[in-house]
């Protein structure tokens, strides 16, 4: 991870955490769906684009701690189920509680850089 995007997650709200989380998530397993049906050819490249977006994962979640959120098993690389539970409390959130207006409202409020805690679902 490069010492921006280290210092930027230092200081990210817990939404923002997902949501890096999340992207990051979604282009590892898409980039890997494509490579295993041929869709596309893998590549020094690409194989070191994969192994740098997990580190950077396991980088994010590590800063869940400041959310009271033990993200990781003994081994400092396995999500615990604290984690899971706390991604899927989000995950469903996001993808299901929010109106299409709370999202572009929650995007816009995130942009600016303001804070997002009244976003936070209650479950979490």
């Amino acid at each position: 991870m490069n010492s921006e995007l280290k210092s930027k997650i230092e200081s990210c709200q817990e939404i923002e955490l997902y949501c890096i989380i999340d992207m990051l998530g979604a282009y590892v397993w898409g980039t890997n769906h494509d490579l295993a049906d041929g869709r596309i050819d893998s590549t020094p490249e690409l194989e070191k684009s994969i192994v740098e977006a997990q580190e950077d994962i396991v980088t994010t979640i590590g800063q869940l701690t400041r959310f009271g959120i033990s993200p990781f098993l003994e081994d400092g690389k396995s999500p615990t189920e604290t984690y899971w539970s706390w991604f899927r409390t989000w995950d469903n959130y996001i993808k299901n509680v929010l109106t299409d207006k709370e999202w572009n409202d929650l995007n816009a409020v995130m942009s600016a850089g303001g804070d997002l805690s009244k976003y936070r679902p209650t479950e979490v």
